[in-house]
């Protein structure tokens, strides 16, 4: 199995040094008495379940018992803030989980699990998804995919679901330490439980990582046989390799949605003066650019500046350069591409394609 090297910043594997004490100062560690060196067993144990907290991202019920601690020293971790409760038999450090997002969350989680059930099994679904780092949307992010190794069978346990199939050396590589479904196949098995929108949002992410056309088609012809691939093939067949977010493939799953014309993603805008700026997606024939979100890519597009007053004149004057090259602009937000409004956007959108062509298209 070929070994994938992720980013360090993966969820699970961070270190982890918070205090092992409660807000009263009293331990949540059971009391052991003292070794040789004066040190209590206590505060020993406590130590080497932090580490181990920091070096994998979780620790397993028996392995705390293992290190001298014991259910109710663990309910007081939980109490005190320090220890997260993830699912029955799994722990991962407070701070960590408060922080992550959903999709981390699931990887977290599924790690833990991998380690729980023992060999013969690899990550596989959404669980694989997430630990190669992909963007996740509409679809299950707490239940924990595997798929065996051994005898193919299907079974659902509290959290979990085995699913039946068939894998090859070659389907698996080893992605931080733990064995997943390469990431063509876990793209297509996600999007065969999730919806359009969701399978848009996760493939494009894998395209604009580097995955290929060729493999995700390979994967599909793989797994021609499982159920919703129809609405996957669909999905795949949306995705673009050039939606930087999650929100700008959503945004083009809107637009395909809605039938507005398939805009071509990340567009450099030109002037006489060089590049003006680069927009989230642009309808040429209709003299139009879109971007979304854009108050939140202030900061990314003026990062040497943490006032956000010169960073809103900044994207001001990159928007008035855009716009005197002779394009129309829209703006959108998370908020606008919530089921209750994307048809008011789509049709915002619809506007200002139509007004802009009117305006820029005619001759001065």
């Amino acid at each position: 199995m070929e070994v994938s090297r992720g980013s360090a910043g993966f969820p699970g594997f961070c270190c982890f040094h918070p205090q092992h004490r409660t807000s009263s100062g009293r331990s949540t560690a059971p009391r052991r008495g003292t070794n040789g060196s004066g040190r209590s067993r206590q505060s020993h144990g406590m130590d080497d379940l932090f580490d181990l907290l920091g070096h994998q991202g979780y620790v397993l019920r028996r392995e705390a018992l293992a290190l001298g601690w014991h259910d109710r020293s663990l309910r007081q971790a939980v109490r005190a803030g320090q220890l997260v409760r993830a699912r029955h038999g799994t722990y991962v450090g407070a701070p960590r989980w408060r922080a992550a997002s959903p999709a981390d969350r699931l990887a977290m989680l599924s790690v833990a699990t991998l380690a729980r059930l023992g060999p013969g099994y690899v990550l596989s679904h959404a669980s694989a998804a997430a630990v190669h780092g992909l963007d996740l949307f509409g679809t299950d992010l707490t239940t924990v995919h595997v798929t065996s190794t051994g005898q193919p069978h299907g079974r659902v346990e509290a959290g979990v679901v085995h699913h039946e199939g068939v894998l090859d050396e070659a389907d698996i590589v080893v992605v931080r330490g733990v064995p997943v479904v390469r990431a063509p196949r876990a793209v297509v098995e996600t999007a065969c439980a999730a919806t359009v929108e969701g399978t848009v949002v996760t493939a494009s992410a894998a395209l604009r990582r580097g995955l290929t056309d060729d493999a995700l088609l390979s994967a599909v012809e793989r797994l021609a046989r499982h159920k919703g691939i129809r609405g996957a093939r669909l999905g795949l067949s949306l995705a673009d390799a050039g939606c930087h977010s999650a929100g700008e493939a959503r945004s083009l799953y809107l637009c395909w949605r809605h039938r507005l014309p398939r805009p071509q993603c990340q567009h450099e805008v030109r002037d006489s003066r060089g590049l003006a700026g680069i927009v989230d997606m642009a309808w040429l024939d209709w003299h139009h650019v879109g971007e979304f979100d854009g108050l939140v890519k202030y900061g990314r597009r003026a990062p040497w500046s943490s006032d956000p007053v010169t960073t809103l004149v900044a994207e001001k004057s990159r928007e008035d350069r855009i716009r005197e090259t002779g394009l129309g602009m829209t703006r959108w937000t998370w908020h606008d591409l919530e089921p209750t409004r994307a048809g008011a956007t789509a049709e915002r959108i619809r506007l200002a394609l139509e007004r802009s062509r009117a305006w820029y298209s005619t001759p001065a």
